[in-house]
């Protein structure tokens, strides 16, 4: 009787404290991590057979009479897997759907497995051939799963030596809107590999399966679009941009420094265009550049803000002093395509005041001392420097064309969406533009009587003679490109109102 005591004291203390962290890791992850969950089953069993050790001996005799112990751990292990399994068929945060699924084909087949296990010791011979018949499924599915994965494994690359030209990850699961966690996994070694490989692009691929709310690659997109919102962002409270360069001993180039304010006009150039900024923060980009880049009397906005220091680990710009070239002068291209960008995302009036400035600095020969025309950079006095050396020209007429007129094609046809600032129309209220579009010259006349600025206004109809479009649900007007085609050589005048 004493040493039952004993024994029971031994093993009844362990088993309470086993049975209790199980069940609570269990509870608590019963959507979650698959490793926690299966830590507290284990723990939960450990527990359960050291509590049946710890039982009397009589009570251990009556149990095991009652229910047989290998059945009873056919029967715990099937709940479990189904316990686990079944919350994560439809897919938690980063709940694996496909890792659900089996926990669910393994519950299944221990459920059956302790059914016929208990027909079989009943006499019944058909249940032992089905048992024999299970095994030999479950060996030859085993198989069949280590040779795919082993065929798998041979072939998969693991070396970091050879030269790639991009890294490639393809779908895996999406649970709603959010990556599962294979392909979770997958994103964050793709992180892990171009982390020293900066020049390396990423590229997604992946498509829309049953249950899933977007596509694979649209979910891979917008998971790395939020680590660089996460990892880069630079919050300054009203104001705030993005972090544009590493220098080469891996440190971060912008930010608040002791000696100052340190901001770059290239990284929000291509945050803004291609939509990592969110609405917010290109508003807050917009205040910073305007506080910190902005200097209208030499055409606008600096490449970047001076860093007081002779920073030569992060290449040429530091071989001139501020104000020239790389360091710090109004570079004419960034500049464009800094008010293409700003235009892209709907925030006119910001691109044209870049535009406007820049051209205005260009014009103003006293201080330029150049032929009309859009220079290379200005200077640290002003001065255009490098007239014919800039592509800057182009992106200027590009954005004017296509953003601030809003005229270009559309999947062959032509659509009319403008930006105009009412600043832009002349007395009378009209803005003109003259191009030729599928091999007919057109003119496009925007009329803007009320002189509305982009935002207070909106397209009313197209007129070209007796021909007339309304505007689309998204507010452009969409003219065939048949019709274009079948104008006369000379082409023709098309009106477009704004009220």
């Amino acid at each position: 009787m004493e040493r039952e005591k004993k024994r029971a004291i031994l093993l009844g203390i362990p088993a309470a404290v086993c049975l209790l962290f199980g069940l609570l890791i269990v509870i608590n992850n019963v959507v979650g991590p698959l490793s926690f969950f299966v830590e507290g089953a284990f723990l939960c069993w450990v527990g359960a057979v050291l509590l049946f050790f710890a039982l009397p001996e009589r009570m251990r005799r009556r149990f095991t009479a009652a229910v047989r112990i290998r059945e009873l751990a056919y029967w715990v292990l099937a709940v479990t897997c189904l316990l686990r399994g079944v919350p994560n068929l439809r897919g938690g945060i980063t709940a694996s759907r496909f890792a659900a699924f089996l926990l669910c084909c393994a519950g299944a087949a221990f459920a059956v497995w302790a059914l016929l296990d208990r027909w079989s010791a009943g006499g019944r011979r058909w249940a032992l051939w089905c048992k024999r018949i299970m095994l030999v499924l479950i060996a030859l599915g085993l198989a069949l799963f280590a040779g795919l994965e082993a065929w798998l494994i041979s072939w998969a690359r693991t070396d970091e030596t050879t030269p790639v030209e991009a890294v490639v990850v393809f779908g895996a699961g999406v649970n709603g809107t959010e990556p599962s966690l294979s392909l979770l996994t997958r994103l964050e070694a793709a992180l892990d590999y171009v982390e020293d490989r900066p020049d390396i692009p990423i590229v997604v691929s992946g498509c829309q399966g049953p249950g899933e709310d977007i596509s694979e690659a649209r979910c891979m997109a917008d998971w790395l679009t939020g680590h660089l919102r996460r990892q880069e962002w630079i919050d300054g409270g009203e104001e705030g941009w993005f972090n544009s360069y590493y220098d080469n001993d891996g440190q971060r180039v912008e930010g608040f420094f002791p000696v100052g304010v340190r901001m770059m006009l290239t990284g929000q150039v291509f945050a803004v265009m291609g939509g990592v900024a969110d609405e917010e923060q290109v508003r807050r980009i917009v205040r910073s550049a305007d506080h910190y880049l902005y200097r209208p009397e030499i055409g606008g906005y600096r490449l970047n803000t001076d860093f007081g220091e002779l920073k030569f680990n992060l290449g040429r710009m530091f071989g001139f002093a501020y104000g020239e070239k790389e360091n710090g002068a109004v570079f004419s291209h960034m500049t464009v395509m800094y008010a293409n960008a700003l235009y892209r995302r709907g925030f006119a009036k910001e691109g044209w005041k870049a535009l406007k400035t820049l051209s205005d600095a260009a014009l103003h020969f006293e201080t330029s001392r150049i032929y009309p025309g859009i220079p290379e950079y200005f200077s640290a006095d002003g001065r255009g420097m490098y007239h014919y050396l800039t592509g800057a020209a182009s992106w200027f007429m590009l954005t004017m064309i296509t953003e601030a007129f809003g005229v270009r094609g559309q999947a062959g046809d032509l659509m009319l969406n403008p930006k105009l600032m009412g600043e832009q129309f002349d007395a009378s209220g009209i803005a003109e533009l003259t191009l030729t579009f599928a091999g007919r010259p057109l003119t496009i006349r925007y009329q803007n009587t009320a002189h509305k600025d982009y935002g207070a206004y909106v397209l009313k109809q197209a007129k070209c003679g007796t021909q007339s479009w309304k505007p689309n649900a998204a507010g452009c007007i969409i003219l065939p490109r048949t019709w274009v085609e079948h104008l006369p050589p000379e082409g023709d005048l098309i009106t477009v109102d704004l009220v």
